[in-house]
């Protein structure tokens, strides 16, 4: 036929180019997670010199049955302490964010949150991580939909613990 020009890619052409569209994508995946600063990110080692506080780690088993447990003292109390020593303890998956005042920046904020997820469930941002860098504002309804739907399906009970939440102050945007 002239003038009707089809051009297929042989299969090999085509299939490197779907993988480098699948790199890309990865690329991307991994350059969001690779500007985040790891150390946020672990359980801090219990200290050697720990005072144990058998009445406090009992306490804090007892609120892991609980939906949310809160964790208040002044600054130098050993919260971090005490959490750190309670999770080598116990035997629940735990994510650990430890945060900063820079996080009430949402898409800061939530790429931190996936970011200690991920150990729990592996590519558990996959669906998320495009929904926070649309036009929208990222606390928008499907960004909070999708989060919540992926740690619903997390098939097994864990703690995620927010360290060093002192100052709440309201999220901004962008």
């Amino acid at each position: 036929m002239q003038g009707v020009h089809s051009t297929r890619l042989p299969s090999a052409a085509y299939a490197r180019f779907l993988l480098r569209v699948d790199l890309q994508r990865q690329d991307q995946a991994t350059m969001q997670r690779n500007t985040l600063l790891a150390t946020r990110l672990h359980i801090p080692h219990p200290r050697l010199d720990l005072v144990p506080r058998p009445r406090l780690t009992h306490r804090l088993n007892e609120g892991a049955t609980r939906k949310l447990t809160l964790i208040t003292a002044p600054a130098g109390f050993g919260k971090t302490t005490l959490l750190s020593e309670w999770i080598t303890q116990c035997r629940l998956a735990t994510a650990w964010l430890s945060l900063h005042p820079g996080d009430n920046h949402l898409l800061r904020f939530f790429s931190y949150l996936i970011a200690a997820l991920e150990p729990l469930q592996p590519g558990i941002g996959e669906q998320v991580y495009p929904l926070l860098h649309t036009a929208q504002p990222p606390l928008s309804e499907p960004v909070l939909t999708t989060l919540l739907n992926a740690l619903a399906a997390i098939p097994h009970d864990f703690a995620l613990v927010l360290d060093d939440y002192h100052e709440p102050r309201p999220f901004v945007s962008r």
